[in-house]
C-alpha cells in the first residue's frame, strides 16, 4: 500500500557506520524506512529467510565474508533482491564488478546524505520491480509462441529446422522435436513437387528478394495420411552484417480455403499485437529509470522510421527499426540513476558506465526471438563509420544499416532536447553535426535522407 514503510536490512560490522545509516533513516523520517542490522552476512541471510525485507544495504567488507563475493552469496540465496552496495572502498573496479553481480547502486561512505540514501533505496526498489515486469513481458511473448494455433519455426538457409513450436506435434501428428536439425523437406515437405521446389527457390531467392517470398503454400502429409495445404508467412532475419542468416515461418492449414484468410489474419494479428505491446512495455520502462528523456525513444522511433521510408526499405525492415529504434536504451536500466540524471559532466569512470548499457540491452534482447535483428540494433547504435564508436568499435559495412540509421535518428534528437546537464541546441545545429560528420562517422545515404526530411519535407519531432 502507498505509505508503508520501505524495509531494509542493513549488513555492516563497524558501528560508527551503521551509527551514522541510522541517523539518515532518522531524518528521513522513522515511517519511511524501517531499518534491521547484523553485523554478519550469515545473520543477514537468516535474516533474509525469516523477514519481510524490500531491499538489502550490503557492506562488502564484512568478518564472514569479503569483496564480490558478499555480494555473489547473497545473490544465491535471494536472487530477486535489490541490493544497493555500501562501502568505504572508492574503487571504480569494484563498482563495475558490483553492477555486474546484480547490484542495484554502489554507494561510498562518506559521500552519501540522507536524500541521497532514500533516492537510491527507492531507485533500486523501482529498478528491480522495472526488471520483473520485463521478464514477465518476455514470459508473454514465449508463451504466446507455444500455445499460437499456428505452426511456428525457423530454419536456415539450407532448410535445416532451428525451432518448432509444439503445434506442429498436434497439428501433423508425432514428435516436434524430433524434426529439429532435419530439412524441411522431406519432413514438412515432399521430397518431389511443387512444394519442394517452391521451398528451394525460396531458401535460394530470399535474400535477394524477401517481398517475392512473404507468402508461400505448400502441401504435404499428416501422420495418419491425410494430405493438407499450408500457407506459410515467411520473414527473413539478418545477421549483423545485414545478410540474411534464417527465416521465420508461420504456418496455418488451409485446407478448408475459406477459413484460411480469417485465420491467419488472426495469428499474424496476435504475434505483432504481442511484438508492439512487449517493444512498448520496454520503452516505458527505459522512461521511468530516466525522466529527463522521457519521450526520447518514442522521438527517435519517430525520426529512424521515417529515415528508412525515405530511403524506400521494405515493410518488415522498417518495423523493426521501429522496433529496435523504441527500445534501443534499455540497456539503461542497468545503470545508476544518479549518473543517468547527473546535471554536470560525466567523470571518466561514469562515462564508462553509461557505455556498457549497449551489451547491456544486447544480453537482455538477445534471447527474445524477435523476427528483427532488435539486439543488433541496441548494441551498435553507437558505433560509428571511421570506427570510432562503441562498444565493438565497429567500422563501415560492419555496422548493420538499422543501426547506423538509429545513431543518425538518435544523435539528431539528443542534440534538439533538453538534457540535464545542458539545454536543447535545436535542430540547426543538429543538422550541422551530421552534415559535418558525413561519410566520417554517419552513413551518407541515411545523413541525406535526414536532411530532405527536414529540409524539403517539413519533418518534425512534435
Amino acid at each position: 500500500m502507498v505509505g508503508d514503510p520501505i524495509h531494509v536490512l542493513l549488513i555492516e560490522d563497524e558501528p560508527a557506520d551503521v551509527r551514522l545509516i541510522q541517523e539518515m533513516v532518522a531524518e528521513v523520517g522513522a515511517g519511511t524506512i524501517q531499518l534491521q542490522c547484523c553485523e554478519r552476512l550469515s545473520a543477514g541471510l537468516r535474516s533474509l529467510d525469516a523477514g519481510e525485507i524490500d531491499l538489502v544495504l550490503l557492506d562488502l567488507s564484512l568478518p564472514d565474508s569479503q569483496g564480490v563475493d558478499t555480494l555473489s552469496r547473497l545473490r544465491a540465496r535471494s536472487p530477486e533482491m535489490p541490493v544497493v552496495v555500501l562501502t568505504a572502498l572508492d574503487d571504480s573496479a569494484l563498482a563495475v564488478a558490483a553492477l555486474g553481480q546484480g547490484s542495484q547502486d554502489y554507494l561510498v561512505k562518506g559521500q552519501v546524505d540522507s536524500t541521497l540514501l532514500l533516492r537510491a533505496i527507492r531507485y533500486a526498489i523501482e529498478r528491480k520491480r522495472a526488471e520483473r515486469d520485463l521478464h514477465a513481458s518476455d514470459e508473454k511473448y514465449r508463451h504466446l509462441v507455444e500455445s499460437a494455433n499456428s505452426i511456428i519455426l525457423r530454419m536456415d538457409l539450407t532448410g535445416r529446422i532451428l525451432f518448432v513450436n509444439e503445434f506442429v506435434q498436434r497439428f501433423l501428428g508425432g514428435d516436434g522435436a524430433s524434426l529439429l536439425d532435419r530439412n524441411v523437406v522431406g519432413t514438412l515437405v515432399p521430397h518431389e513437387g511443387p512444394s519442394c521446389q517452391q521451398v528451394h527457390a525460396m531458401l535460394e531467392g530470399i535474400e535477394r528478394n524477401p517481398e517475392r517470398f512473404a507468402s508461400t503454400e505448400t502441401e504435404t502429409l499428416r501422420r495418419d495420411g491425410e494430405r493438407v495445404w499450408i500457407a506459410w508467412t515467411n520473414k527473413p532475419i539478418r545477421d549483423a552484417q545485414g545478410r540474411v542468416a534464417e527465416i521465420l515461418c508461420i504456418g496455418n492449414d488451409v485446407t478448408e480455403r475459406k477459413r484460411a484468410g480469417y485465420a491467419l489474419e488472426q495469428t499474424l494479428g496476435k504475434l505483432q499485437s504481442a511484438m508492439q505491446e512487449i517493444i512498448h512495455a520496454m520503452a516505458r520502462t527505459v522512461e521511468m529509470r530516466d525522466p529527463y528523456t522521457a519521450g526520447h525513444e518514442q522521438r527517435v522511433a519517430k525520426l529512424a522510421t521515417a529515415i528508412a521510408k525515405e530511403m524506400g526499405l521494405p515493410p518488415e525492415r522498417i518495423m523493426g527499426i521501429q522496433m529496435g529504434a523504441l527500445i534501443h536504451d534499455l540497456g539503461k536500466i542497468s545503470i545508476p540513476a544518479e549518473i543517468l540524471s547527473k546535471p554536470a559532466r560525466l567523470t571518466e569512470i561514469e562515462f564508462s558506465m553509461i557505455k556498457t548499457h549497449c551489451e547491456a540491452a544486447y544480453n537482455i534482447l538477445k534471447a527474445i526471438d524477435f523476427p528483427f535483428p532488435v539486439a543488433q540494433i541496441a548494441l551498435q547504435h553507437h558505433e560509428r563509420m571511421d570506427g570510432s564508436g562503441y562498444p565493438g568499435g565497429l567500422a563501415g559495412d560492419a555496422i548493420i544499416l538499422e543501426a547506423r540509421i538509429l545513431a543518425v535518428a538518435d544523435v539528431v534528437e539528443a542534440m534538439s532536447s533538453h538534457r540535464p546537464y545542458r539545454p536543447a541546441l535545436g535542430v540547426d545545429k543538429a543538422l550541422e553535426e551530421i552534415s559535418r560528420h558525413r561519410r566520417i562517422l554517419y552513413e551518407p545515404d541515411v545523413v541525406d535522407a535526414c536532411l530532405r526530411l527536414f529540409k524539403e519535407k517539413g519533418f518534425t519531432f512534435g
